[in-house]
């Protein structure tokens, strides 16, 4: 990758990073206010519903968006517009000090988060869009996943880890400062992004003969669902995300905490998953790609994440959960890298941001139900044994990734001048399709 696409990646994954740290310190402040300073665990849950609500259905309009609009002037506006809400917010920070006077604005941070959440949606899918629109050799594509994959933990653990800790030290209201700083660095960063890019990359239709906005969220599922490789991430990927998101953020803590540990056990548990993660990404990945195919490699990773998880479900040792977080991790982002990077090739120009918003709608929208039947299982056992019963959810990727012969064909198949979708499902791609 020469310098000059190396630094358009570095400022578009730090813009991504920066915003999403912002955003997530915000969550932890609103996690502060309501349970710390006003005793009021149900406005937080109303909160929390409202921006999954607002991130999960805006997803496919910002898709949509993203192929009609210049994609880095929606990176740049986003953080703008996520900066601004955050210096209103601070701007109200001392009304936040005494409960009294705190419970007037919760209607103001329920604003605010449906805005901020917003924002988000509409920086997800632009990573698909982009990068292939940077760089344009394999190796190139699948080092710059490596790198997003690599802030993206740092973005899940380092922003809460970070706010936590400017609460402790601080006081909530400090976090607020925190999460205006990092969108303020996300808009540098964008704004530097968006001037040293010359290209549009406009949608195919070159702002003419649009679709209607309904026709294109449609045909965006309808691709998803009628092309076959993709059917088969989509469907690993809704069952593996309903099970790790409770997995990680609700069954371990109360696993590992049930067993007399402690929250700095939870958090070192949850650094070496982000350790994992950084560890596929700098040094494991490549050196599996020269010596076995890559639909070789899904299939390692998701056959180590699935034994990884019913590992947790056998231990109660600290040390062995170390070892087990470690490799989840890095069979996370080994998958992740690996389909991502291939898919980014196979899918053409024009048509990333709306197939891969899609299938993040597909994966947010299991969220839900996996939280349901972790409260279900709860209900009626341990956390061993719920994590074991869990565990059944990842058995259907392992041999979806594992048996598909359409997606062994696309993930092995060699780079062409004509992106391997189109030469397979070559009437999905034409104009209003």
């Amino acid at each position: 990758m020469n310098r000059n696409a190396a630094g358009k990646i570095w400022l578009y994954i730090a813009a991504d990073t920066f915003a999403g740290v912002g955003f997530r310190v915000f969550q932890v402040f609103c996690t502060w206010l309501f349970i710390q300073n006003l005793k009021r665990e149900d406005q937080l849950s109303n909160l929390l519903i409202a921006i999954w609500l607002t991130t999960t259905f805006l997803l496919p309009v910002a898709g949509v968006f993203a192929e009609r609009f210049k994609k880095t002037r929606i990176l740049f506006i986003s953080c703008l517009l996520g900066t601004l809400s955050t210096i209103l917010l601070v701007s109200l920070m001392p009304s936040f000090a005494e409960p009294e006077q705190s419970v007037k604005f919760v209607p103001v941070l329920v604003v605010a988060g449906v805005l901020l959440s917003g924002f988000q949606a509409a920086i997800f899918p632009l990573g698909a869009a982009l990068i292939p629109n940077i760089v344009s050799n394999e190796s190139d594509i699948q080092q710059a996943y490596k790198i997003k994959s690599s802030m993206f933990i740092v973005n899940l653990i380092f922003g809460p880890t970070l706010g936590g800790l400017v609460i402790g030290i601080y006081g909530g209201e400090a976090s607020l400062v925190l999460a205006m700083t990092a969108y303020f660095l996300a808009t540098v960063c964008a704004m530097t992004f968006l001037r040293g890019f010359n290209k549009e990359y406009a949608a195919v239709h070159s702002g003419k003969g649009y679709s209607s906005l309904l026709t294109d969220l449609g045909n965006g599922f309808m691709r998803i669902i009628r092309i076959a490789e993709e059917r088969v991430i989509a469907m690993a990927s809704l069952l593996t995300n309903m099970l790790l998101t409770p997995f990680i953020f609700v069954i371990l803590p109360a696993k590992i905490l049930g067993h007399g540990m402690t929250m700095l056990d939870v958090a070192m548990v949850e650094l070496a998953l982000g350790v994992g993660v950084l560890f596929s990404t700098t040094f494991l990945i490549s050196r599996l790609q020269k010596r076995w195919e890559h639909h070789a490699i899904a299939s390692f990773s998701t056959a180590i994440l699935s034994i990884t998880i019913v590992g947790f479900g056998c231990t109660n040792n600290l040390y062995v959960m170390f070892f087990l977080a470690f490799f989840l991790g890095g069979s996370l982002s080994i998958f992740n890298v690996t389909i991502n990077a291939k898919r980014a090739i196979s899918i053409p120009d024009g048509y990333r941001a709306t197939m891969e918003s899609s299938l993040l709608f597909l994966c947010t929208v299991s969220i839900p139900l996996g939280l349901f039947l972790t409260k279900f299982l709860f209900r009626h056992f341990d956390p061993d044994t719920t994590i074991l019963w869990s565990a059944i959810l990842v058995i259907p990727p392992v041999f979806l990734i594992f048996c598909s012969r359409p997606l062994r064909n696309m993930l092995n198949a060699e780079r062409d001048a004509v992106p391997y979708y189109v030469r397979r499902y070559g009437a999905l791609f034409s104009r209003g399709q």
